[in-house]
């Protein structure tokens, strides 16, 4: 067989990998055109790296080296997304994965699943680290399967990380200043399969105050845009309540940083 001289080289590099599922997606395009998921997904894919550039410049404004090592992480993530999928990939090697682009990646992720869920369209999603080969055309490697296959497994509206992950980070003593600052919490997560797994998840953000009331703030976002609730739908509803409860309750700022930046401002707004 002669090798095409024309054909594509890949390279595998080492990436964070975030799989994001839009739940109830089919059911929003029975009811809606597809032009309108693009359009909602268009604004909130674009907009949302804006409002976290902001807050991590006024949090790190102190130290613009911190900043620096975040706005390389934003100048080279790819986000791409196709049917209910978002692909969130972060070409990072490990030794380079620091608290300020931690921060960056789950503030980017908080605020899009926010976004999404005041659309009407919540998420679910996995989070893994491993070589990924891509380009502009291909995207491949076992790390995207893994942050999938986590994805499918959970029975509420949240984003996990993996525990493979999860160990890199808290043997870096990276894990521990995002859950100090409110960007990560561990929880006894509910599967699909009516079992719990103790994971770490993405913790949910509520610019300003937490909604009146949070069950119906749900319901509206799983029923938006004519969509039909079945029993499967009611438990993520359920899920999703207590998690967000419990994360929000759970939210806290180191006590000598309770007076800087918006995530200590955020914190004591939801006191």
């Amino acid at each position: 067989m002669t090798k095409d001289s024309g054909a594509t080289h890949f390279g595998s590099r080492e990436s964070i990998v975030a799989f994001l599922d839009i739940l109830g997606y089919r059911e929003f395009l029975n009811t809606n055109e597809p032009e309108t998921a693009a359009e909602i997904s268009d604004s909130v894919i674009r907009q949302t790296p804006r409002a976290i550039k902001k807050s991590i410049m006024e949090d790190f404004n102190e130290d613009p080296s911190k900043w620096a090592e975040a706005r390389e992480a934003l100048d080279t993530m790819r986000i791409i997304q196709f049917s209910d999928t978002i692909l969130i990939m972060l070409p990072i090697s490990n030794a380079n994965i620091s608290v300020p682009v931690l921060f960056w990646l789950f503030g980017y992720i908080q605020m899009l699943c926010y976004s999404f869920m005041m659309d009407g369209l919540p998420i679910r999603g996995g989070i893994a680290f491993g070589d990924v080969v891509f380009n502009n055309d291909i995207f491949a490697g076992k790390t995207i399967i893994e942050a999938h296959d986590f994805t499918t497994k959970l029975d509420l509206a949240a984003v996990a990380i993996s525990k493979t992950l999860a160990e890199k980070l808290d043997a870096k003593e990276l894990l521990k200043p995002c859950i100090d600052y409110g960007f990560v919490v561990e929880y006894r997560t509910p599967l699909k399969s009516e079992k719990e797994e103790d994971t770490y998840l993405v913790s949910p953000v509520f610019p300003g105050e937490l909604p009146a009331d949070l069950c119906q703030w749900i319901v509206r976002s799983f029923s938006a845009h004519n969509k039909k609730l079945g029993l499967s739908v009611d438990r993520k509803i359920r899920n999703t309540e207590i998690f967000m409860r419990y994360s929000m309750s759970r939210r806290e700022p180191p006590k000598e940083q309770i007076d800087r930046g918006p995530l200590a401002e955020e914190a004591t707004n939801n006191k």
